[in-house]
């Protein structure tokens, strides 16, 4: 009954993304599978028009696509695409959008005409998306300009579409620009300032590493622990060294970088890795004898 009455007050749209989050979980909402999709049925009972009935049936389908993939059920998988499939060819924005972008993913393993087959629906997919104001195909439909998927390359167009998907807040778009104006220093550092502020990771990375090549030692550190957080791996294996080594403001930590590096460890390994994470060990045998 609580449901029904949070399901009537509530946009779909919210609810349906409050049943993505539930669906996966995270260190603020516990992952309950189950308590999603009763969110997700109870929304479909009060939709109020055809508008919503399809964001919960593309909820639905994205979900399944998602449970297909991370329990290893290519037949759920297969339905949760056949119903996006079926949602993006009734011109559904969402639906449109995450065919798109599955089809520029995956077309690399494709043969030659599968490929350009692929590469043109993607195209068609986000030009309608776009046509319907759908924001994250901005930025997919400048890499299709800018990379030449399913249309003639052209950078004019791209970068027009890269700036729009930056002005609604498209962290994948701030990061593009600061790439695309690297030999302008200041727009590279603003753009890239952006991008790691909305929480791409990759910039948050970079900002830090620039903070420090300017000497900003803890602005530098505070950046790549906030990516580090987040498990991006050559941020994990710089605090590691920071706290190995010690730099600036920053005093050497050997426990802390163990764990760090540690911690890279579980992601990629190397030599070069392990030779850090035994430099961190002697280092906390010394401290040891000294104690």
């Amino acid at each position: 009954k609580s449901l029904g009455v949070l399901a009537s007050k509530t946009p779909t749209k919210k609810l349906c993304k409050l049943a993505v989050k539930l669906f996966v979980g995270s260190t603020v909402l516990p992952k309950s599978k189950d308590l999603a999709q009763t969110l997700l049925t109870s929304a479909a009972e009060h939709s109020e028009s055809l508008e919503h009935l399809n964001q919960v049936q593309f909820s639905k389908a994205y979900l399944k696509k998602l449970e297909g993939v991370q329990e290893g059920k290519p037949s759920l998988l297969a339905e949760g695409n056949q119903e996006l499939v079926r949602l993006a060819n009734e011109s559904h924005p969402a639906s449109m959008f995450v065919m798109a972008r599955e089809l520029i993913k995956i077309r690399s393993q494709m043969k030659a005409y599968s490929r350009n087959q692929a590469e043109q629906t993607a195209f068609g997919y986000l030009k309608k998306a776009v046509e319907l104001k759908h924001t994250p195909a901005y930025f997919y439909m400048g890499l299709a300009y800018e990379e030449g998927i399913g249309v003639e390359p052209n950078m004019e167009e791209a970068v027009e579409y890269y700036s729009y998907a930056a002005s609604e807040n498209d962290p994948q778009a701030y990061f593009k620009l600061a790439q695309l104006k690297k030999e302008d220093a200041e727009l590279n550092f603003k753009y890239t300032k952006k991008a790691a502020e909305l929480g791409l990771l990759e910039a948050q990375h970079n900002l830090g590493v620039s903070y420090l090549e300017k000497g900003e030692v803890k602005r530098g550190f505070a950046w790549q622990l906030e990516a580090a957080k987040h498990d991006f791996y050559p941020s994990v294996v710089n605090i590691g060294c920071i706290f190995l080594y010690g730099k600036g403001e920053i005093l050497s930590n050997p426990l802390a970088a163990y764990i760090w590096l540690c911690r890279a460890q579980k992601f990629e390994n190397s030599p070069q890795l392990e030779e850090l994470i035994q430099a961190s060990e002697e280092a906390i045998k010394s401290l040891k004898g000294k104690a």
